[in-house]
């Protein structure tokens, strides 16, 4: 639990895990030369280690009588910074993938392919971070010969497992990463991508440990799994992010994103860890703010109870889309507050508390969703909404949901299915998925 102290105004984005804390400092509003760090409520009398900027050089520091770490940094352009527990890491290049993995040891740390531009992993890394310092190279962590994935971490609590810094065409494949606060680490790198990646803890979550963790990045992923993780995914500042395929096992939330532009999330399956339950602070499973452009499709949640909605776009997400969800056994399945140009279909909302939750004035376009079995109520809005295609001009124009009621009875009940009579489905459909096979509303 660490507190950060300044002695000047910083911009500041702040994390830490069990054996890191990582800071991503702007520029300071002030004239200072430079300016005082104080990060407090460490171990007295322990060595931590400040990188800046990369994971290979470190300055060593030790944690005074308080609990406290001080350091001094000049603000005037941004910094990555990392101060951890542990010490050392590979850097990762064309000439020192083959090079031994200790001074003396026989072994290697990987076999280089330069026709390929891959480094190989040869055996088990059980000392992470191995940080990525050349554009272009892929880490690849697949033993050809028994078809098993190579792991990255051990016994030994480490701070990240693969860190790639401002690097661009940088691809990481085929790999298991284990006992890290950060599993990846991606800061400023263009076209990086992750390849069938897992990120697992023993044995239980660790509070702020995130599977992969994307700053300012432009990237795509997939086959991607985290198991029990504080945090599966986490994005800031991304542009044309890609996630096709992961199955998130976490205990806070498993996709963060905000400030981002151009997201897909596509197949994401989610599922809640054990610990999850004993929070007294429900976050969404999902959660989505100031980002632009973003579809998710495919998502798959079956039972998060300890969550405070599946889905949440909050306020600054605009023209989001979700396709084919399938989303049950949570608090509110999809919650909307102020997300102009959104648009849900082809859907499953059921055996939810609240399927549909619509907050603010902007509208949602709902339609060709099958929103049933829901324990309060189908949909909550807090002003008139109507739960169709409203698009003019569009092929679906006029076309609703099914709410699980069939013919002859009402379809849709205002008041009962929805929060009000003004919130109502003017087309609904009388049996499931009506309009996969051309069925009328």
């Amino acid at each position: 639990n660490p507190r950060i102290r300044t002695s000047e105004p910083v911009t500041l984005d702040a994390t830490a895990g069990a054996v890191t804390v990582r800071l991503r400092t702007g520029a300071s509003r002030s004239t200072a030369a430079a300016v005082d760090f104080t990060v407090s409520g460490l171990v007295p009398g322990a060595t931590w280690y400040l990188h800046e900027d990369d994971l290979h050089r470190d300055t060593p520091l030790t944690v005074d009588a308080t609990g406290a770490a001080r350091f001094s940094k000049d603000t005037a352009k941004r910094h990555l910074l990392s101060l951890t527990a542990t010490r050392g890491s590979i850097e990762l290049s064309s000439a020192t993938c083959s090079s031994p993995t200790d001074a003396g040891s026989a072994t290697t740390i990987g076999t280089w392919d330069a026709a390929r531009k891959t480094c190989t992993l040869n055996a088990d890394y059980a000392t992470p971070p191995i940080y990525i310092v050349e554009d272009g190279l892929t880490l690849d962590c697949l033993d050809a010969a028994t078809g098993r994935r190579r792991t990255i971490g051990g016994a030994l609590r480490a701070s990240f497992g693969v860190q790639v810094l401002e690097k661009a065409n940088v691809t990481v494949r085929n790999c298991n990463l284990t006992n890290v606060d950060f599993g990846i680490d991606s800061v400023h790198a263009s076209n990086f991508s992750a390849e069938h990646v897992s990120v697992f803890q023993p044995p239980a979550v660790l509070p702020g440990s995130i599977g992969f963790k994307l700053e300012g990045i432009d990237a795509g992923f997939r086959n991607l799994a985290t198991a029990d993780f504080d945090f599966g995914i986490k994005a800031n500042q991304a542009a044309n992010l890609q996630v096709n395929g992961a199955s998130l096992r976490f205990g806070t939330a498993g996709v963060v994103v905000s400030e981002s532009d151009g997201v897909l999330l596509e197949n994401v399956t989610l599922e809640e860890a054990a610990s999850a339950a004993s929070r007294t602070d429900p976050f969404p499973a999902v959660s989505l703010s100031n980002a632009r452009g973003v579809t998710v499709r495919g998502l798959r949640s079956t039972h998060i109870p300890s969550f405070a909605a599946a889905l949440s776009a909050d306020l600054g997400v605009s023209n989001l889309n979700v396709e084919g969800a399938e989303i049950r056994g949570a608090v509110i399945a999809i919650n909307l507050f102020e997300t102009p140009g959104a648009v849900i279909s082809g859907s499953t909302l059921t055996d939810n508390d609240e399927g549909l939750f619509v907050e603010g004035t902007a509208k949602p376009v709902v339609f060709h969703n099958n929103i049933y079995g829901n324990r309060l109520r189908q949909v909550f809005a807090l002003g008139p909404l109507e739960l169709s295609d409203t698009r003019t001009g569009s092929h679906t124009f006029g076309q609703g949901n099914w709410w699980g009621r069939s013919c002859p009875a009402p379809l849709f009940v205002a008041g009962s299915d929805s929060s009000a009579a003004n919130v109502l489905d003017s087309h609904p459909y009388g049996r499931a998925s009506a309009w996969a096979t051309g069925g009328a509303p």
